[in-house]
């Protein structure tokens, strides 16, 4: 139920800096920014919610003067609130399926005009395929080709995204790895520092069975990753070197090494990948031989700390067929789980602007099963997000529709271009097979109406609207959508922290829009008795054990480990995932977690 919805958000979302996690939630207090109680803000009536559906807007025509002479400038579209474009005089269509052929006349003169922001609306809308029609990728690709050579970022990414799957245009992976680069809009030697996107586009799944559709999109990163490594060495005449990179705990590399803590006596698994561009010959940790997945990811046990020990160490080596070798060492010693060295604190965390969240949790449901565990999820997320990170809370318990929106309304009034927004949804969400449609359930609304219910459509158009730089959508719970990782920016391994942190902040500049998923139909309760879902475990525990500025594709690669070997022990079938927002805005870059 939640995968479909977070799938649909996916479609249609905007490219902001939001976290929204989607799971059962609870009913509890609103917290002011102390963390005490408040009361929760009024209900808005039910008729006000239609005020912030976000919809295709006409504007009237400027008054203008020139000389002696009065004149009506020409009318001008834009993306926006009922409420707004009615405020301004405007006429507007809704931003639905039965009115894109509307949509299309109100953007279609300003496309024709050399307009980059209508030429991209335009290209979205052949898209998603006008009223009772499928989707037209050759036109969409042509107005997406038309506003990308003006410069703008985001047609760029959506062609790029043509190109990977081959939609409209020949699949063509190096001409959408091209594609994602100019959106990033970084100089060559930042390029440098990041991995192929090619590479970093690849999302295994551990311990799975994965589906045919996730074993065609697997295959096609494989067919990318060759494409882009034939294309270095028939240029070059040599191939890359393989990388270390460990993935849970999520620390980097300084000088070839890591320091890790533990509490005395505790056993730790850590989780890692060997990157190979020429492929991997074999991987050694203690000249003892380690199985990898055909991704080349790895798991091994690290021995436990004593406080009569000196420091232990493990030195894992990997070879690639060209007899290339990497090495990387693991320093272990005794302390606070996953802390990093201290001296590696010192480097500031400067040039990420203000962080906001806005935490929703519903639980006590009228007409749909109450839920039990997602509000203790739901404030634990906020407590974690106020105290270790800095973020300023907005709290929502047991909300209807009206409330629910017009609190997303306010925060797009509020935020600036120099803020980053993180939104967390628990509660029930639903999916419309027939119309493809994802939906969040507010605690009043009936199962047989959905007028109360909120589509996903609604909640990205507000994003998509909203200025704030970076948006990260978390669901702990299903979620539907087209997926495309090829435009993630990942920082390569073992750079300088000096040189990946200069380069995070560069991501300040970019939108990001990205959605953080538990991949479980519902949320998986937590055998261990901690209270929380397994895929929220696992969240709370890597952002609280981290200690660096964590990009999101970190700390996903961390929970995924982590989730994918309580779901094994559980018999349950759950991958995260995570990826771009697709129709959200996403240019390029990653949402960074900056702790205190």
């Amino acid at each position: 139920m939640y995968q479909s919805f977070l799938t649909t958000l996916l479609r249609f979302g905007p490219h902001v800096i939001a976290m929204v996690l989607v799971i059962g939630c609870g009913n509890s207090p609103q917290l002011d920014s102390n963390g005490q109680e408040k009361i929760s803000p009024p209900m808005a009536p039910a008729a006000e919610a239609q005020e912030y559906t976000v919809v295709n807007c006409l504007l009237p025509g400027q008054i203008r003067h020139l000389g002696g002479m009065t004149y009506v400038g020409k009318r001008k579209p834009v993306k926006t609130t009922v409420g707004d474009c009615q405020l301004r005089g405007g006429e507007y269509v809704l931003d639905d399926p039965a009115s894109y052929q509307s949509a299309l006349r109100i953007w279609q003169e300003a496309a024709n005009q050399g307009d980059a922001e209508a030429q991209y609306y335009t290209g979205e809308i052949y898209e998603k395929g006008l009223a009772d029609q499928q989707p037209d990728y050759p036109l969409a690709a042509a107005w997406y080709q038309k506003a990308a050579s003006q410069g703008y970022k985001r047609a760029a990414v959506n062609l790029g995204r043509l190109y990977e799957q081959g939609l409209g245009v020949k699949q063509d992976p190096v001409e959408a790895v091209r594609l994602y680069r100019q959106a990033a809009g970084l100089d060559d030697n930042s390029l440098a520092l990041l991995l192929d996107q090619t590479v970093a586009a690849s999302n295994p799944q551990p311990n799975q069975q994965v589906s045919n559709r996730q074993r065609e999109v697997a295959q096609l990163q494989q067919r990318q990753l060759r494409a882009g490594s034939g294309a270095a060495l028939q240029s070059t005449g040599s191939v890359d070197a393989p990388i270390i990179d460990l993935v849970d705990p999520p620390l980097t590399a300084s000088g070839g090494s890591i320091r890790l803590t533990l509490p005395e006596g505790e056993r730790q698994q850590i989780s890692g990948r060997v990157i190979a561009p020429a492929g991997l010959q074999s991987l050694t940790i203690n000249n003892l031989s380690v199985p990898t997945s055909d991704d080349g990811f790895f798991k091994t046990q690290l021995p436990k700390y004593r406080s009569g020990d000196r420091e232990t160490s493990l030195q894992i080596v990997a070879v690639d067929n060209r007899s290339q070798r990497a090495t990387l060492r693991i320093i272990i010693a005794a302390g606070t789980r996953g802390a990093a060295e201290p001296e590696r604190q010192k480097i500031p965390n400067k040039g990420f602007g203000r962080y906001y969240a806005l935490v929703i949790g519903n639980d006590k449901y009228r007409y749909w099963t109450p839920l039990d565990n997602a509000v203790n999820d739901a404030r634990s997320v906020a407590r974690l997000l106020r105290q270790y990170y800095d973020y300023e809370i907005t709290e929502l318990y047991n909300a209807d529709r009206a409330a629910i929106l017009s609190t997303l309304n306010n925060l797009r009034k509020q935020l600036t271009e120099k803020d980053n927004l993180l939104i967390y949804y628990a509660g029930h969400g639903h999916l419309v097979e027939q119309l493809d449609e994802g939906y969040w359930i507010p605690v009043d609304a009936k199962q047989d109406e959905d007028t109360e219910w909120i589509s996903t459509r609604n909640i990205t158009g507000q994003l998509k609207i909203m200025s704030a730089k970076h948006v990260l959508v978390v669901a702990d719970s299903c979620y539907a959508g087209t997926l495309s990782r090829g435009s993630l920016s990942r920082l390569r391994p073992g750079i300088s922290d000096q040189k990946r942190q200069q380069l995070l902040q560069s991501f300040a500049s970019s939108r990001v829009r990205t959605a953080l998923t538990s991949g479980g139909v519902q949320p998986v309760l937590d055998s261990g008795g901690s209270g929380h879902s397994v895929f929220t475990k696992a969240f709370l525990d890597v952002l609280q054990e981290n200690g660096l500025t964590l990009e999101a594709e970190r700390l996903f690669l961390a929970i995924r480990e982590r989730v994918s070997s309580a779901a094994f022990d559980l018999n349950v079938n759950q991958i995260p995932t995570y990826e771009p927002i697709h129709m959200a805005g996403h240019e390029a870059g990653d949402f960074v977690f900056v702790p205190r």
